[in-house]
């Protein structure tokens, strides 16, 4: 097999994986259903090479209006935002 042979079949490991990342997902666990949800990070991995154009806009809004965040958190992760990516345009 050859290197290149061996990354493709890596992406196509990695690609379905990462998708229920950005998406959230359930799995069974002894006691209950538990549910994963979305990672920031994912997301952005996900659509960076898929949307460049569009997702950057609503990425920022979302991150502006997350209310798991406390304010100091949210503008922190605005900036690491907008320090990565730019301003969403």
């Amino acid at each position: 097999m050859t290197v290149y042979r061996g990354a493709v079949r890596i992406a196509k490991g990695v690609e379905p994986t990462l998708f229920q990342r950005a998406v959230g997902y359930t799995y069974e666990d002894e006691m209950a259903t538990v549910f994963v949800p979305p990672e920031m990070r994912a997301i952005i991995l996900w659509l960076a090479p898929r949307r460049p154009r569009g997702w950057k806009a609503s990425m920022l809004a979302t991150l502006r209006a997350s209310a798991d965040m406390s304010a100091e958190e949210r503008q922190e992760a605005i900036a690491e935002f907008q320090r990565q990516y730019g301003d969403g345009r």
